[in-house]
């Protein structure tokens, strides 16, 4: 395990946490680029769960910058609009929506850049090109899924809501029917949308934000590649509160939190908040862990 010392060197190393700013890389080495627009919390879950979603080699950073509690680690959750950009990738894989849980502050034993990385168990999506190319290319844990997208109200209330479904699920499904995965969320605007720069908890954030992935391929072994997301100082944050309901069968509980109902505060109330975020981002080729 990774003590308080080695911890801090590795991070000073790699990261500023007092620059906001994130540009996009040039040059070659990045096979996907596009554009999102995210609403992001970050809740915690019990450390003891998320190790046990780890690959085989990799550990939980016991002293990161957001430490949550004892027993309690920081998750990114991030439901998205997402499409790819570039003329020929729009043309193969149009707007698509995405669910993912993302495990931050990921240590490898043993390897020359040992990290931090960020796992991401599993992710749902509603295009087919896209699960497959994830699975293919870079071993993400993806699975095709049905996603309603909808403003409910029409009004500044209620911004958004995300609907997810697994892609048997039959139209007459019901909360209670727990066959089926099923999670609904509800994103509320609180407050004007305020620059990056200006939210200090959006700042702590940063230090996720600016992993890079990791992903364990039968084949290889663990891979990485860097995602790139573009933001800087006067990049527009809407602040959210976000509630979010879990109902799954056994087989997506081992990789979803494991509470069924999750209420995330707006940003700029706690780190372990909510906003809404629309940015430009780019993915590199994988490459093993060495």
């Amino acid at each position: 395990m990774f003590g308080l010392n080695e911890s801090k060197a590795v991070l000073e190393k790699l990261y500023k946490f007092d620059e906001v700013s994130q540009t996009l890389p040039t040059g070659t080495g990045w096979a996907l680029t596009g554009h999102n627009q995210d609403v992001i919390s970050l809740i915690t879950a019990p450390r003891s769960y998320l190790q046990s979603l780890l690959p085989k080699g990799c550990s939980l950073m016991e002293n990161n910058p957001i430490n949550g509690t004892d027993k309690m680690y920081p998750v990114m959750v991030q439901f998205s609009n997402a499409k790819l950009t570039g003329d020929l990738l729009e043309k193969l894989a149009p707007a698509y929506n995405e669910f993912s849980i993302m495990i931050p502050f990921v240590m490898v034993e043993g390897a020359t850049n040992p990290g931090p990385y960020a796992y991401i168990p599993i992710l749902f999506l509603d295009n087919f090109l896209d699960v497959l190319g994830g699975e293919i290319m870079y071993g993400f844990n993806k699975h095709i899924s049905k996603i309603e997208y909808t403003n409910p109200s029409g009004g500044n209330s209620v911004d958004n809501q995300y609907r997810i479904f697994s892609y048997d699920t039959p139209k007459n499904h019901t909360e209670a029917d727990s066959r089926y995965l099923y999670i609904d969320t509800m994103h509320y605007n609180i407050g004007a949308p305020a620059q990056a720069g200006s939210l200090p908890n959006f700042q702590k954030w940063t230090a996720i934000l600016n992993q890079p992935c990791i992903e364990y391929m039968e084949i290889f072994g663990l891979v990485t590649s860097n995602f790139t997301v573009a933001y800087n100082a006067q990049t527009m944050i809407q602040p959210k509160q976000t509630t979010m309901k879990f109902y799954f069968n056994s087989f997506d509980n081992y990789y979803l939190p494991s509470s069924n109902v999750y209420s995330s505060p707006p940003i700029t109330t706690d780190v372990f908040g909510s906003c809404y975020m629309e940015f430009d981002w780019s993915l590199s080729f994988p490459k093993l862990v060495v």
